[in-house]
């Protein structure tokens, strides 16, 4: 298989706040940064993503994964790798919330292909 850049792996989309650490958006909007950490599922930063929309703009790439015979290798940001991760090893979309993930680690998945006859 040839290597494919897939667009809908970027990161989250996070509008005005985009290329800002968090603590620079606490500074810049404290009502918004806020609002994030009451909601992190589904708070959609202004002119930006929410993780919903994000595990949306990833279900065809999973299915796509899914589909495959051969290992397949991704590499993506931390928050795409765990949408991937959450949406392959459970259903409970809420948990996304409270996973803790170091932001310098990289997520290694290794999904067994299923044959029933």
């Amino acid at each position: 298989m040839r290597p494919r850049q897939w667009h809908a792996l970027d990161e989250i989309h996070a509008g005005i706040f985009d290329g800002m650490t968090y603590a620079e958006v606490e500074a810049a909007d404290p009502e918004e940064f806020k609002l994030r950490k009451m909601n992190k599922l589904s708070y959609r930063y202004p002119r930006g993503e929410s993780y919903v929309d994000v595990i949306q703009r990833l279900d065809t790439i999973i299915h796509e994964l899914e589909r495959q015979r051969d290992p397949v290798s991704a590499s993506a940001h931390t928050c795409i790798q765990m949408c991937i991760y959450m949406d392959i090893y459970t259903s409970v979309i809420h948990e996304l919330e409270r996973q803790r993930v170091c932001l310098s680690v990289s997520l290694s998945l290794c999904v067994s292909v299923c044959v029933t006859m």
